[in-house]
Protein backbone atom coordinates (compact mmCIF):
# COMPACT_ATOMS: atom_id res chain seq x y z
CA UNK A 1 0.00 0.00 0.00
CA UNK A 2 0.91 3.37 -0.61
CA UNK A 3 -0.44 6.52 0.86
CA UNK A 4 1.00 10.28 0.49
CA UNK A 5 2.23 12.38 2.74
CA UNK A 6 2.56 16.02 2.29
CA UNK A 7 3.24 19.21 3.87
CA UNK A 8 1.97 22.66 2.56
CA UNK A 9 3.00 25.89 2.79
CA UNK A 10 1.96 29.72 2.10
CA UNK A 11 2.81 30.78 -1.28
CA UNK A 12 0.06 29.61 -3.63
CA UNK A 13 -2.46 32.72 -3.22
CA UNK A 14 0.56 35.12 -4.21
CA UNK A 15 0.70 33.43 -7.60
CA UNK A 16 -1.89 34.89 -9.09
CA UNK A 17 -5.02 34.56 -10.77
CA UNK A 18 -6.32 30.77 -10.82
CA UNK A 19 -4.65 29.61 -7.73
CA UNK A 20 -6.37 28.93 -4.25
CA UNK A 21 -4.13 26.71 -2.60
CA UNK A 22 -0.59 26.31 -0.83
CA UNK A 23 2.77 25.03 -2.42
CA UNK A 24 3.38 21.73 -1.59
CA UNK A 25 7.11 21.88 0.29
CA UNK A 26 7.06 18.51 1.98
CA UNK A 27 5.62 15.41 -1.05
CA UNK A 28 6.74 11.81 0.52
CA UNK A 29 4.87 8.86 -0.31
CA UNK A 30 4.89 5.84 2.56
CA UNK A 31 5.37 2.45 1.33
CA UNK A 32 3.98 -0.14 3.29
CA UNK A 33 4.72 -3.81 3.10
CA UNK A 34 1.13 -5.52 4.57
CA UNK A 35 3.16 -9.17 4.18
CA UNK A 36 6.17 -8.11 6.30
CA UNK A 37 4.44 -5.30 7.56
CA UNK A 38 7.64 -3.23 7.19
CA UNK A 39 7.54 0.62 5.77
CA UNK A 40 9.55 3.44 4.58
CA UNK A 41 9.72 6.66 2.87
CA UNK A 42 10.01 8.06 -0.67
CA UNK A 43 10.80 11.41 -0.75
CA UNK A 44 9.59 13.50 -3.92
CA UNK A 45 11.78 17.03 -4.66
CA UNK A 46 9.32 19.83 -4.77
CA UNK A 47 10.87 21.29 -7.85
CA UNK A 48 9.99 17.59 -9.34
CA UNK A 49 8.68 18.57 -13.40
CA UNK A 50 5.05 17.23 -13.96
CA UNK A 51 2.32 17.56 -16.38
CA UNK A 52 -0.21 18.91 -14.67
CA UNK A 53 -4.05 19.58 -15.12
CA UNK A 54 -4.89 22.95 -15.12
CA UNK A 55 -8.46 24.42 -15.16
CA UNK A 56 -9.97 26.50 -18.22
CA UNK A 57 -11.82 29.38 -18.25
CA UNK A 58 -15.39 27.08 -17.42
CA UNK A 59 -13.50 25.15 -14.40
CA UNK A 60 -13.19 22.00 -16.22
CA UNK A 61 -9.57 20.45 -16.15
CA UNK A 62 -8.98 20.37 -19.54
CA UNK A 63 -5.58 21.93 -20.02
CA UNK A 64 -1.87 20.32 -18.95
CA UNK A 65 1.04 22.43 -18.64
CA UNK A 66 4.60 21.21 -16.89
CA UNK A 67 5.42 22.84 -13.81
CA UNK A 68 6.92 22.30 -10.57
CA UNK A 69 4.97 19.48 -8.60
CA UNK A 70 4.80 21.87 -5.54
CA UNK A 71 2.22 23.68 -7.57
CA UNK A 72 -0.45 20.63 -7.79
CA UNK A 73 -2.05 21.85 -4.67
CA UNK A 74 -2.48 25.23 -5.84
CA UNK A 75 -5.17 24.08 -8.35
CA UNK A 76 -8.82 23.92 -7.19
CA UNK A 77 -11.86 24.79 -5.34
CA UNK A 78 -11.50 22.98 -2.11
CA UNK A 79 -9.14 21.35 -0.13
CA UNK A 80 -10.05 17.21 -0.47
CA UNK A 81 -9.58 18.80 -4.85
CA UNK A 82 -6.21 20.63 -4.18
CA UNK A 83 -4.94 17.21 -2.00
CA UNK A 84 -6.46 14.98 -5.21
CA UNK A 85 -4.34 17.35 -7.50
CA UNK A 86 -1.29 16.29 -5.56
CA UNK A 87 -2.01 13.03 -5.52
CA UNK A 88 -2.64 12.46 -8.94
CA UNK A 89 0.48 14.46 -10.10
CA UNK A 90 2.35 12.57 -7.28
CA UNK A 91 1.36 9.03 -8.81
CA UNK A 92 2.21 10.36 -12.25
CA UNK A 93 5.66 10.90 -10.94
CA UNK A 94 5.98 7.35 -9.83
CA UNK A 95 4.72 5.74 -13.19
CA UNK A 96 0.81 6.02 -12.83
CA UNK A 97 1.10 3.98 -9.67
CA UNK A 98 -1.99 4.13 -7.79
CA UNK A 99 -1.90 6.07 -4.13
CA UNK A 100 -4.25 4.74 -1.78
CA UNK A 101 -4.92 7.98 0.34
CA UNK A 102 -3.31 11.20 1.54
CA UNK A 103 -2.72 13.06 4.51
CA UNK A 104 -1.56 16.95 4.16
CA UNK A 105 -0.88 19.28 6.61
CA UNK A 106 0.33 22.89 7.11
CA UNK A 107 3.87 22.86 7.46
CA UNK A 108 3.23 25.15 10.40
CA UNK A 109 1.39 22.16 12.43
CA UNK A 110 5.33 20.58 12.47
CA UNK A 111 5.58 21.77 16.22
CA UNK A 112 2.66 19.99 17.47
CA UNK A 113 3.47 16.54 15.34
CA UNK A 114 6.86 16.81 17.31
CA UNK A 115 5.20 17.38 20.54
CA UNK A 116 2.62 14.35 20.13
CA UNK A 117 5.87 12.32 19.71
CA UNK A 118 8.03 13.31 22.59
CA UNK A 119 10.66 15.44 20.08
CA UNK A 120 13.27 13.91 17.88
CA UNK A 121 17.17 14.07 18.45
CA UNK A 122 19.38 14.72 15.35
CA UNK A 123 22.39 15.15 13.78
CA UNK A 124 23.32 19.10 12.74
CA UNK A 125 25.38 18.41 9.96
CA UNK A 126 25.62 21.69 8.49
CA UNK A 127 26.48 25.33 10.49
CA UNK A 128 22.47 26.71 11.07
CA UNK A 129 23.34 29.00 13.91
CA UNK A 130 21.51 31.31 12.19
CA UNK A 131 18.57 29.56 12.66
CA UNK A 132 18.95 28.28 16.33
CA UNK A 133 22.36 28.70 18.32
CA UNK A 134 21.85 25.07 19.26
CA UNK A 135 22.32 24.12 15.85
CA UNK A 136 26.13 23.88 15.56
CA UNK A 137 27.60 21.35 12.85
CA UNK A 138 28.58 18.16 14.68
CA UNK A 139 26.05 18.78 17.39
CA UNK A 140 23.23 16.05 18.30
CA UNK A 141 20.21 18.03 19.25
CA UNK A 142 16.27 16.45 20.77
CA UNK A 143 14.34 19.13 18.95
CA UNK A 144 12.06 21.37 20.40
CA UNK A 145 9.11 22.33 19.02
CA UNK A 146 9.93 25.03 17.74
CA UNK A 147 13.47 23.74 16.71
CA UNK A 148 11.75 21.02 14.80
CA UNK A 149 9.72 23.64 12.45
CA UNK A 150 13.01 25.26 11.86
CA UNK A 151 15.00 22.17 11.34
CA UNK A 152 12.84 20.97 8.91
CA UNK A 153 11.69 23.78 7.07
CA UNK A 154 14.34 26.10 6.44
CA UNK A 155 15.84 26.29 3.12
CA UNK A 156 17.34 29.89 2.51
CA UNK A 157 20.22 30.87 4.20
CA UNK A 158 21.16 28.07 5.14
CA UNK A 159 23.92 26.04 3.84
CA UNK A 160 23.60 25.91 0.13
CA UNK A 161 20.08 27.06 0.05
CA UNK A 162 19.30 23.96 -1.63
CA UNK A 163 15.52 22.08 -1.43
CA UNK A 164 18.30 18.86 -1.03
CA UNK A 165 19.77 19.74 1.83
CA UNK A 166 16.17 20.06 3.40
CA UNK A 167 15.02 17.29 2.19
CA UNK A 168 18.33 15.56 3.55
CA UNK A 169 17.09 16.95 7.14
CA UNK A 170 13.47 15.73 6.58
CA UNK A 171 14.44 12.30 6.13
CA UNK A 172 16.81 12.02 8.94
CA UNK A 173 13.94 13.68 11.15
CA UNK A 174 11.71 10.46 9.56
CA UNK A 175 13.78 7.90 10.00
CA UNK A 176 14.84 8.71 13.35
CA UNK A 177 11.55 9.34 14.87
CA UNK A 178 10.41 5.63 13.16
CA UNK A 179 13.41 4.19 14.28
CA UNK A 180 14.13 3.18 9.98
Amino acid sequence: AMYLIAGTDAGGEDLGEGYNGELADFITVLLIDNTTKKYEFYQVDRNTMVDMAIRDDSGDYTDFALQQICLAHCYGVSDEERNENLCNSTSDVLGGIELEGYYVLSMKDIGAVNNAIGGVTVDIDTDMTKLDPAFVKGASVHLTDDQAEKFLRARMNVGGCTNAERMSRQTQYMQKAYNL
